[in-house]
């Protein structure tokens, strides 16, 4: 830009400096003086074409010069809004990355409760299934003790039959037509001397499981059964028999 201030201003002066010899030279008539006028016209008009050629140079200098800064302008701006959407996208990937950190702060929280609570759980299926264990053979053992008990009353009812050594209580016997009798409702629970009433039959309790025998007079029949009738026992006679309570 200075330079083509420079070339203006020789440019002007030269104009001007050429304008002076030429009215110097208009006060001289010889041929001389005539060349020294077609000379600093040429030269006027030389100066004048270059101060032109010059004032268009530095105008065209100018716009290029407006159209740089403008275009520079706009870069500046493109560049800031490049740089702020830049930014806006760090903060918000920044913002994203400390959600997912979260996430899988929580995950892993998760992860520790559900490990603990599947260790409750299979914890408990191991006890559950130690308890089934337990309670099985805890009914095997009761079953023995039933079949126990129920050899022992058997043994007792062969001894004291044995022996004979039956004590009548003073108790009123009952007497069963036949049928089917449970002990607690038809006849109470205790220690019962069985003798037939007058016939004969089967005498079973509990479907033979406990008695299983010919009541009555006669070669197969058993005139008298000594037994222990307990709670619930189901008692089923062919014929009457008499139940008369000993000790």
């Amino acid at each position: 830009m200075w330079f083509f201030g420079i070339i203006a201003m020789i440019t002007f002066v030269t104009m001007l400096v050429f304008g002076v010899l030429s009215i110097f030279s208009l006060k001289t008539k010889d041929d001389k003086g005539k060349r020294n006028i077609i000379v600093a016209s040429s030269s006027l008009g030389i100066c004048i074409i270059t101060f032109l050629v010059s004032m268009a140079l530095y105008g065209n200098h100018l716009e290029n010069e407006e159209a740089v800064s403008k275009m520079n302008e706009e870069q500046t701006a493109v560049s800031n809004k490049l740089d702020k959407e830049i930014e806006d996208k760090q903060t918000e990937y920044t913002q994203k990355e400390l959600e997912v950190n979260e996430l899988n702060t929580k995950i892993e929280e998760n992860q520790k409760e559900f490990e603990a609570a599947l260790a409750i759980v299979e914890d408990k299926e191991a006890t559950e299934k130690e308890l089934e264990k337990l309670d099985g053979q805890i009914k095997e053992k009761k079953s023995e003790v039933d079949k126990i008990n129920d050899d022992i009353k058997k043994k007792k009812d062969e001894l004291a039959a044995i022996t004979g050594q039956i004590k009548e209580k003073k108790d009123a016997p009952v007497t069963l037509s036949a049928g089917n009798f449970t002990v607690g409702k038809d006849i109470p629970e205790g220690r019962y001397k069985a003798v037939p009433n007058g016939g004969a039959g089967n005498f079973f309790v509990n479907d033979g499981a406990d008695v299983n025998i010919m009541i009555g007079k006669g070669e197969f029949y058993e005139s008298e059964y000594v037994f222990d009738a307990y709670e619930g026992d189901e008692i089923e006679i062919t014929t009457s028999v008499k139940f008369i309570p000993v000790e």
